[in-house]
């Protein structure tokens, strides 16, 4: 007889969802309880390698189900997947990927393995349609043609915003419908304000993953164009380019210049924004930019590199202390930019835009998940 039970199940091979990120748990938590609010009897589950787990555990309405695998791509994942999914003999599921490659792929082999009515939804935070997406990284070349074979078998798509998505619908003959438009929450302490100019500290910072194509080369150009300014640099993130990047940077200001953060938790953010004057993002293929959302939240100045995310946020906030990074640009108009930027005054405007954003895309979410669920 054919069960009526029906889950929504993330796989999370990367083990991304962690006991000890506060912040992707109580996200998912979230999401949970607003399903739950549709259909108490809808389960929510997190499949992941992370091994902060050892044991099931639920967390109100989300159950998360330890499973060993290599956080990539792993037979073993697959199989203990497939093995989970024939036990709790569900009806329906809606199976959430990560990425339109790797985790793709899992998702395909586990819906052959199980055999059972289920749906999927990729999540796309990258440019992929943009020549700079794919040189970034020789891997990104060979994803390219595993997304080309994948992404028309999602029955939904969620992506960072219109313009992608009219990028990608059109690059890949895929029907608007099947988009949705629905960006990661921002950690952002609710009782938290703007940071008036005379307040702020001179000082930048850099967050991100710190490989070359990340745009480190970039970072590295502006300070010597605002060395003079004697500002302060924040240094924040982890990657294979990390102690490079860092020498490089003390050699224009000087060591004790440099503050080397490291890589922090979402619940340190606040910390940094307290003492930043001026976040710069330099990512070539930025998509969405929750931290420099988070940033501008906290009321600071942004500059960032001209690609689609970021052109398209500078038209959402429509203010003049979140600017486009001219390059190549001369170092006097570079420098005069900056400068204005760590004393520009800010206000409640873009937290008051982002946050009511925010919540209609998650509400619209959270309302897709349940038509690929309950509709035929």
């Amino acid at each position: 007889m054919k069960t009526n039970k029906k889950a929504l199940f993330i796989l999370d091979s990367r083990g991304i969802i962690s006991l000890h990120n506060e912040y992707d748990l109580k996200r998912h938590m979230e999401y949970a309880e607003r399903i739950i609010g549709f259909n108490k009897k809808i389960l929510v589950a997190v499949a992941t390698t992370n091994p902060s787990f050892t044991s099931v555990t639920t967390f109100e309405n989300l159950t998360v189900y330890p499973i060993s695998g290599n956080r990539r791509f792993s037979p073993k994942y697959l199989l203990e997947v497939s093995t989970l999914i024939r036990k709790l003999d569900l009806g329906r599921i809606l199976f959430i990927a990560g990425d339109p490659w790797e985790s793709a792929v899992s998702l395909f082999l586990i819906r052959r393995f199980c055999s059972t009515d289920s749906r999927s939804q990729v999540q796309i935070h990258a440019d992929i349609t943009t020549d700079e997406w794919v040189h970034l990284s020789k891997i990104n070349r060979v994803r390219k043609f595993v997304l080309s074979l994948t992404l028309k078998r999602f029955e939904s798509i969620r992506v960072t915003s219109l313009e992608i998505k009219r990028s990608i619908a059109a690059k890949y003959g895929i029907t608007q419908e099947r988009f949705i438009v629905s960006n990661l929450r921002i950690n952002l302490d609710p009782i938290s304000s703007p940071v008036l100019a005379e307040n702020r500290p001179k000082s930048i910072s850099f967050v991100g993953r710190m490989e070359k194509d990340r745009g480190l080369d970039i970072f590295v150009e502006l300070i010597k164009k605002v060395s003079d300014l004697n500002a302060i640099l924040n240094i924040v993130g982890s990657g294979p380019d990390h102690t490079k990047f860092v020498e490089e940077l003390k050699e224009i200001v000087g060591s004790d210049r440099v503050n080397v953060w490291g890589e922090i938790g979402p619940q340190e953010m606040p910390n940094l924004w307290k003492q930043t004057g001026l976040l710069v993002s330099t990512a070539p293929s930025e998509s969405f930019g929750r931290t420099i959302r988070e940033a501008a939240c906290f009321g600071l100045p942004v500059l960032g590199v001209a690609s689609r995310g970021f052109n398209e946020f500078v038209h959402f906030t429509d203010v003049p202390w979140v600017r486009v990074l001219d390059e190549p640009g001369n170092p006097g108009q570079t420098q005069e930019v900056v400068r204005e930027l760590l004393v520009a005054k800010t206000s409640l405007k873009v937290r008051e835009k982002i946050l009511s954003e925010q919540e209609e895309q998650i509400s619209n979410l959270v309302q897709c998940w349940i038509s690929l669920l309950e509709n035929d």
